[in-house]
């Protein structure tokens, strides 16, 4: 199966760019909040009838005869060639589509794709099952989206979710208004309605989805949230955060919480990033400033704190960060298809990166230094920082002899929802050969 981070060989982090999370848990790092994300969709089959049934609101009659990629709510408003209204729950308009083979990797002479060229044959989990349908390739842009008008989609960067880690696709809904694309604070301030958000600013308003106080951020022409202007002008990617106000302008706080797939705490006292740097050729708001590298393990990239595996405290040094919460990864060292990681060591959640996550070709030490890998990375103990015997140890997480905070006594913590992290599934991460220079990152035009 084609994966947006699905790989051929390894399993890299959580749930990647091909539909492989449930369909109630598929949710993206960072700001793509209601940016365009849709959870589940529904199924249509090839009898014609939709398998989520039409409300009363909803009109008996779409857009006659409608292309690969436009609007249509029936499958009786799709023309031959792409007769399935695709359509995500609780959304009314849908995209015309047809069902595909995707491409296998393991044959890369050979390219199954049924789609036509302008398309891709994504991925989705719906319930236990998978689906494979074409959806129409894009290219992101802030002031237009080449998406059809009747879709009402946009050019995502994040779409690559079900696609691959360079080909945005036609999904998620484009925005429509500034409160679309909501900058939170603390999500320890819970509400229920915009009285509870008077104390964040006059234009704060209550998410309800998300059950927390927001101010409206950037709506752009081309349907994808903008660099919003709410940050710290003095914050830096990688800080401590517990709102989205506390980071970089046009930066989102991870929030410190607990991860299904990772060992106790993720992003310890938050973590400030800056979406989408994978397009920040076509996107060039969203590239990374000074002292940050592109991460392209998380959908549309996130701009993540530069560090150097030699130094103790230059991942974060933070004195609240605890052993084992933030560890400076050389991504650079692989490759994805024959796309680089990283241009540079990045310092990430540690607490994600379980030794399991690498498969069976790679193992922590991967993620070393090239030279002599002076640092040991390697399979440890998340609360301890003693190696593993074994190297793939799903209970120990990838850490070096460079320990920047004291560890901790485990805590027991309720697993909670994915936080966007991909699962490589069945894509090669590699080191990179002579045929991938560093920092030359495909995109798809």
């Amino acid at each position: 199966m084609k994966g947006s981070l699905l790989f051929s060989l390894v399993l890299l982090l959580g749930c990647l760019l091909v539909g492989g999370c449930s369909d109630d848990t598929k949710k993206t790092d960072g700001p793509t909040k209601k940016d365009g994300r849709v959870d589940t969709i529904s199924v249509p089959d090839t009898s014609g009838k939709d398998v989520t049934k039409p409300d009363s609101k909803r009109p008996d009659k779409g857009p006659t005869n409608s292309k690969a990629g436009e609007g249509c709510t029936l499958n009786a408003d799709c023309s031959a060639d792409a007769p399935l209204c695709l359509r995500p729950t609780g959304v009314a308009i849908g995209i015309c589509s047809a069902e595909c083979t995707p491409d296998d990797p393991d044959t890369p002479l050979i390219n199954e794709d049924s789609c036509p060229t302008d398309s891709v044959c994504a991925t989705f989990r719906y319930t236990t099952k998978d689906y494979n349908y074409c959806l129409k390739k894009c290219d992101p842009s802030l002031t237009q989206t080449n998406c059809p008008a009747s879709s009402k989609r946009t050019c995502h960067p994040q779409s690559t979710y079900y696609t691959d880690l360079d080909v945005p696709v036609c999904w998620y809904l484009a925005c429509a208004s500034n409160k679309e694309c909501p900058v939170y604070a603390d999500a320890s301030k819970t509400c229920v309605s915009d009285a509870d958000c008077t104390s964040v600013g006059t234009d704060a308003f209550c998410d309800t989805d998300a059950g927390k106080c927001a101010r409206p951020g950037n709506c752009t022409p081309g349907g994808i949230c903008g660099v919003h202007a709410l940050g710290k002008a003095t914050a830096k990617v990688g800080d401590p955060c517990k709102s989205d106000f506390d980071c970089p302008v046009g930066g989102f706080c991870m929030d410190e919480g607990a991860d299904s797939s990772s060992i106790g705490v993720s992003y310890r006292n938050g973590y400030c990033m800056i979406p989408n740097c994978t397009f920040a050729k076509q996107l060039p708001a969203f590239a990374c400033p000074a002292g940050a590298t592109c991460n392209n393990l998380f959908y549309g990239g996130q701009c993540h704190k530069s560090c150097d595996l030699t130094k103790a405290t230059d991942c974060r040094g933070y004195a609240g960060d605890k052993g084992g919460d933030y560890e400076c990864y050389a991504w650079n060292n692989l490759v994805i298809g024959s796309t680089q990681v990283s241009d540079a060591p990045v310092c990430a959640n540690a607490a994600g990166q379980t030794c399991d996550n690498l498969g069976t070709k790679l193992d922590c030490s991967s993620l070393g230094l090239e030279s002599g890998n002076t640092t040991k990375m390697s399979c440890r103990d998340r609360y301890t920082g003693v190696a593993k015997a074994n190297k793939a140890d799903p209970t120990g997480v990838c850490l070096d002899d460079t320990a920047s905070g004291t560890f901790e006594t485990p805590v027991p913590v309720e697993a909670g929802p994915d936080q966007g992290k991909k699962d490589a599934g069945t894509k090669d991460v590699k080191a990179p050969d002579t045929k991938a220079p560093a920092g030359d990152t495909k995109v798809t035009q």
